[in-house]
């Protein structure tokens, strides 16, 4: 299916991507200017290169330049650009509305991506199994579509977004591969894994390890077509950012400024090594605490969601992803997946879940080795939350009837935005917002 027939071919995705806008939209208005996520560095770094026409960096005292955030590559906001300088005369606040909306269409972008991806990675079953194919599809964009986080990135400036739409279109070209990959293939995936690690550097992850995971599953590394693969994939994705890495090099000293020092009073300063603080006899609790924030935050800032009902909605994630993984058995035991049969289907699911799972475990490494903040830091994971996405609608489907588990996740999802959005007007707004 062509990106170009989509919305003729199936309305239901159509219905999907109009509700993500409009609830990017919403969040857009909803959200204070400035209070979403490390937004007012965000926008800093746009009014630095319009203003200065200069990338930030860090003062010698450790403080940002002009507030502007330092930590990330240019690409994103190079691509605000135009846009700030059209909107500048205006009062700061419409700044941020119009900017937010460049980040509700990259976001929306992304979904017509996901869709082909998990249709190819859910297998060629029999025709009694198309259906069945076609609505995890459509459920997994929903669930991606509707979960808030997905939400606060559209509506917000953040250069989440752009990392989005650059791993989507990553694994969208991954689910086109021919198996005999010519030299032009590869230097197309060298080329969105380049660019995509511009806009943020936890793309190179994803990519990276889906790169991997994909070309090992579906050919062997000791293939020549893994390695016909991988080389040319590899060079013209270093040759694309090597420039600015090797910028933040010959100012810093190393690849990124990010320093360590602020994990966990409860474990060793990280100066005495990686290894102290992993014997420590804290550690097992941290690590649990440390994963267990990561997997609530992927889904909701945490404190979007009233404290009263906050373990109810977690524990609601966590039957959500239970009941995707009892699917999966059934799916084996019925012998559906036929993961031999389809080699194409069963390496682009191994590419989905190694692209979250080795971004989850840099965030928690993270989390309790560098910064204790990352423990809430599942919104540095949105860019593969479609591999969790899809594994729920996977799953879902093999229990459930699709059209009602579509239905049924598709409405509780629509009610806990109410529920953050709710929270946002009526608390967050008023004790945090300007007096």
């Amino acid at each position: 299916m062509r990106l170009s027939k989509f919305w003729r071919d199936d309305r239901v995705l159509g219905a999907i991507l109009l509700a993500a806008f409009s609830l990017g939209l919403l969040y857009n208005f909803t959200i204070l200017p400035g209070l979403a996520p490390d937004e007012p560095r965000h926008f800093a770094y746009v009014r630095l290169l319009w203003e200065e026409h200069r990338f930030p960096f860090l003062l010698p005292n450790g403080s940002e330049y002009r507030g502007a955030h330092s930590l990330h590559p240019p690409l994103y906001y190079l691509l605000l650009l135009p846009f700030y300088g059209a909107l500048h005369f205006l009062p700061e606040a419409a700044i941020y509305h119009g900017l937010r909306l460049i980040s509700s269409l990259l976001c929306v972008l992304s979904l017509p991506l996901i869709y082909d991806v998990a249709r190819g990675a859910d297998g060629n079953q029999s025709e009694t199994d198309q259906n069945r194919k076609l609505w995890t599809a459509r459920l997994t964009c929903a669930l991606i579509a509707l979960v808030p986080i997905f939400g606060m990135t559209s509506g917000s400036v953040n250069n989440d977004s752009a990392s989005v739409l650059a791993v989507a279109l990553f694994l969208w070209l991954l689910s086109r591969l021919k198996p005999e990959i010519t030299l032009r293939d590869a230097a197309w995936l060298g080329l969105i894994f380049g660019l995509g690690t511009l806009c943020k550097a936890t793309v190179a992850l994803c990519d990276g390890a889906a790169l991997l995971a994909f070309l090992w599953a579906r050919y062997g590394i000791r293939s020549s077509l893994f390695w016909r693969a991988f080389l040319p994939s590899f060079f013209v994705a270093v040759m694309v950012m090597l420039p600015w890495y090797a910028r933040n090099f010959a100012l810093y000293g190393k690849f990124s400024p990010i320093e360590s020092g602020f994990s966990s009073p409860a474990l060793p300063d990280p100066s005495q090594g990686i290894l102290v603080m992993m014997m420590h006899p804290n550690f097992p609790t941290l690590f649990g605490y440390a994963n267990w924030g990561i997997f609530t935050s992927l889904w909701s800032q945490k404190d979007w969601i009233p404290e009263s009902v906050r373990t109810a909605v977690y524990l609601g994630f966590v039957a959500l992803v239970i009941v995707g993984a009892l699917g999966h058995l059934k799916l084996r035991r019925a012998d559906l997946s036929k993961e031999s049969a389809d080699a194409a289907a069963r390496a682009l699911r191994f590419s989905l879940y190694a692209a979250l799972l080795l971004n989850w475990a840099a965030c928690g490494a993270m989390a309790l080795f560098v910064h204790w903040g990352w423990a809430e830091g599942g919104r540095y994971l949105v860019a593969a939350f479609a591999a969790l996405a899809f594994f729920c609608a996977r799953g879902w489907n093999a229990l459930v009837p699709p059209k009602i588990a579509f239905g049924a996740l598709s409405t509780l999802f629509l009610a806990l935005n109410g529920v953050c959005i709710f929270w946002l007007l009526s608390y967050l707004n008023p004790t945090f917002g300007p007096k």
